[in-house]
């Protein structure tokens, strides 16, 4: 019985820190980012609790998931009834992706937006720095 206990506790422990080691919360997409999509249109997203506002419309948006895959970290949100994934492509999570997913793999899909809280985003240039995170051929 302890050692069936001992294991429980362990493996509690170990789901725990995986858990911790994603790093991730909603907290991590609110606030003004800088986007531009794949024809080079410039614009700014504000993201609060629950909606965000680009260029004036507002949209509601629902965070359903996290994870960690090549060493990027991302959340899994609902928009419209769709599934995206915001992509976090560095540590100090300023920089993203918008992915517009395809079926159960968060990372594959159509990129529609680049995003960065510090500078306006060059779609072509952000593509080619993170193809290898991104899988993008």
């Amino acid at each position: 019985m302890k050692k069936r206990t001992l294991l429980l506790v362990i493996s509690l422990g170990l789901a725990l820190l995986v858990l911790a080691a994603c790093g991730l919360k909603k907290a991590d997409l609110q606030g003004k980012w800088y986007v531009q999509d794949a024809t080079g249109q410039n614009a700014t997203i504000n993201f609060s609790d629950k909606s965000f506002t680009m260029d004036g419309d507002k949209q509601g948006y629902k965070v359903t998931g996290k994870g960690f895959e090549n060493s990027v970290r991302y959340l899994l949100v609902k928009i419209d009834g769709d599934d995206y994934t915001v992509a976090f492509l560095e540590k100090d999570k300023k920089t993203a992706a918008l992915i517009k997913t395809d079926g159960d793999k968060p990372l594959k899909g159509r990129i529609a937006l680049f995003l960065s809280k510090s500078e306006k985003p060059d779609y072509e240039k952000y593509a080619k720095k993170y193809k290898d995170k991104l899988g993008i051929v």
